[in-house]
């Protein structure tokens, strides 16, 4: 292991270290009223149920480190992470003592029961599209303002399920984005290592705890979807076009439910490109890039226009009235002392949430990215003639340069949504659908510790990260 891989970890379980003995001890640190969930005891510390997922832990990962060799064991693994995704979901909530209450209350009561009230009423589909507008300007409608109708789509679909069959469904979907993210870590992924990035994703605290939340369920899993999607369109070497009108037509449906999830389109492009890049070499490479793009945006234009034509929803419009709703209710004057300052307040609650192991993988790979980029910048300056100095070689390299940079791209994504964002914290909940880009970028510098090195290195960055998240969960949950 370098050394410098050895200082980040260390200092990632000195930090860990730190911040749970004050979390144990109901010490303030990073938590300040109106912009951090606050310290609170749920009197759970003791909860055996925690203490058992906690002891297969170790078991699961060597399970998974192991799972390259062979479809059928990669299936098994694949489920493994699944169940056991789902299960700490559903420990980590029935450990409150309020059995199904510690979950379904966040549908019912608390969190975003506006669109479960108002899904209850029995509105058709087609007739909420249409009438969406005015169903906004209702004295009981806040959150729908700010959305576009997919979201509250899928809460009249889930109205017809009891509210506790409601209750489960989500945590399933939130767990079955390990399914796309395993897609695309084969496509873009260390080689031999497409199960590390969906067992990181589950270990990132939010995925477990942000329960009954579609920005926790069905965001993460477009986003990743998309990516994936993308990926694989770039390698097409037959009927491109079609392929871009799959990746435009889901990029549609990203937005129709969420405009959260418009960063998400922005790295789907890099993956498109960068997966074409090094499949298509030669003067082909842009046509192919063109012909994919021009089907996305065809496609995508195409269901505005027949969203706008069949059912009145315009999108462009309903975009600056949920921007210009969100500005008020955030009270956001865009200055650059307001910038600055949740710029590095969101920064900072992110990284908190997302663990401090698990954060220093991903920062590890993003400098890796930086420095490979720099090299291959200076080496485009000296040109043929100059001095040749290779880059140093990568472990995770597959013979596509432009990969080694997908973990620089989602840090510089995270930098831009923080810096041009307009919201004042709780993105633990907001920037989960970014949590799968970073597990991939994390697991690309798992795979390039020495072989005897990472399981175990793996196995001490499962435990830590399950252990802050329970202590986050027992001492300073998301409300």
């Amino acid at each position: 292991m370098s050394r410098r891989t050895t200082i980040v970890l260390t200092i990632a379980l000195v930090l860990t270290t730190i911040f749970g003995v004050c979390l144990l001890a109901e010490v303030r640190t990073v938590q300040r009223p109106g912009w951090f969930w606050q310290i609170q005891d749920k009197d759970m510390l003791e909860i055996g149920l925690i203490g058992a997922v906690g002891f297969a832990f170790p078991l699961i990962v060597r399970f998974v480190g192991e799972g390259g060799a062979g479809r059928g064991k990669v299936a098994v693994s694949l489920v493994l992470l699944v169940l056991l995704s789902f299960s700490l979901q559903l420990a980590l909530a029935f450990a409150e003592k309020r059995k199904v209450a510690g979950l379904s209350d966040r549908i019912v009561r608390a969190g975003h029961s506006e669109f479960a009230r108002t899904a209850g009423k029995g509105a058709r589909p087609t007739e909420l599209v249409r009438s969406y507008e005015e169903l906004v300007k209702a004295d009981d409608q806040r959150y729908a303002r700010s959305k576009p109708p997919g979201q509250l789509l899928i809460y009249v679909l889930m109205a017809d399920l009891a509210v506790k069959l409601a209750t489960f469904l989500l945590p399933l979907v939130a767990a079955l984005v390990i399914l796309p993210l395993f897609w695309l870590a084969t496509e873009v992924g260390p080689p031999g290592g497409a199960l590390w990035p969906p067992l990181l994703y589950v270990l990132a605290p939010p995925t477990a705890l942000v329960t009954l939340h579609l920005d926790q369920s069905v965001y993460p899993l477009l986003s990743t979807t998309l990516w994936a999607l993308a990926a694989r369109a770039g390698r097409a070497r037959r009927a491109v076009l079609a392929w871009g009108a799959a990746l435009g037509a889901l990029a549609w449906g990203c937005l129709f439910v969420s405009f959260s999830l418009l960063p998400a389109l922005l790295l789907a492009g890099f993956f498109a490109w960068s997966t074409a890049a090094v499949a298509h070499p030669g003067s082909d490479r842009w046509g192919r890039l063109a012909r994919l793009f021009l089907g996305a945006l065809l496609a995508f234009l195409a269901l505005v226009v027949l969203a706008w034509w069949g059912l009145g929803y315009d999108m462009g419009q309903r975009w600056q009235d949920a921007m210009a709703h969100h500005r008020q209710w955030k009270r956001w004057d865009g200055t650059l002392n307001d910038t600055v300052r949740y710029a590095i307040i969101n920064s900072v609650e992110f990284c908190y949430w997302l663990g401090f192991p698990l954060l220093a993988l991903f920062a590890l790979d993003a400098a890796w990215g930086f420095q490979r980029l720099v090299d291959r910048l200076r080496a485009w300056r000296r040109g043929p003639a100059g001095p040749k100095t290779d880059p140093p070689s990568d472990p995770c390299d597959r013979g596509e340069p432009l990969l080694e940079l997908s973990g620089l791209a989602t840090a510089l994504l995270l930098l831009s949504m923080a810096v041009l964002g307009t919201t004042k914290s709780e993105v633990a909940r907001l920037w989960i659908f970014v949590i799968p880009a970073v597990a991939l970028a994390a697991s690309r510098c798992l795979a390039r510790l020495p072989g005897e090195e990472r399981d175990p290195v793996a196995t001490v960055v499962a435990g830590v990260q399950l252990l802050w998240m329970f202590l986050l969960k027992a001492k300073q949950d998301f409300r």
